[in-house]
């Protein structure tokens, strides 16, 4: 298994964790509407992404190249992969925030104005989409890649 493909599969699983959390506190401790004035939800939920960066700190030190540790592999195409990873998370990305913020705005243009947790969604949730997006990206691409030699 090269260091990309064992980054991809913790990334996602550290991300992905992170992202259940974040949706449970965020629609079923509190709600979209409440959510800004909720000190304690919004400080619990601090915590989860803080363990959630220390989580992929340590899984990013515990997965670098060392020297004499075979287990390890990273060649050109492993960065190559890493690298397509990458950019197709970026795009996905963007897709997300767009069509969020799109949607925001038809959803309360009405209103003349967006609830402020909406504000605190679209900053968290587009943290995970990143690291969960090109994790997914890399995954099926070392997929694709194993299956044509």
């Amino acid at each position: 298994m090269t260091q990309s493909h064992k980054r991809a599969i913790w990334t996602l699983c550290i991300w992905g964790s992170v992202a259940l959390a974040f949706v449970v506190f965020f629609f079923f401790v509190g709600s979209p509407d409440s959510y800004a004035n909720t000190k304690p939800v919004r400080i619990a939920v601090g915590i989860v992404f803080a363990i959630g960066y220390l989580s992929y700190a340590g899984m990013l030190y515990l997965t670098r190249i060392r020297s004499g540790n075979p287990s390890i592999i990273a060649d050109e195409r492993d960065e190559l992969i890493a690298g397509k990873g990458s950019n197709a998370g970026m795009i996905v990305v963007l897709i997300y925030v767009f069509l969020l913020a799109i949607s925001l705005w038809e959803n309360f243009q009405d209103e003349g104005c967006v609830p402020v947790g909406w504000m605190w969604w679209l900053a968290y949730s587009t943290t995970f989409m990143a690291y969960i997006s090109s994790s997914v990206a890399i995954l099926i691409l070392h997929r694709r890649s194993d299956d044509h030699g």
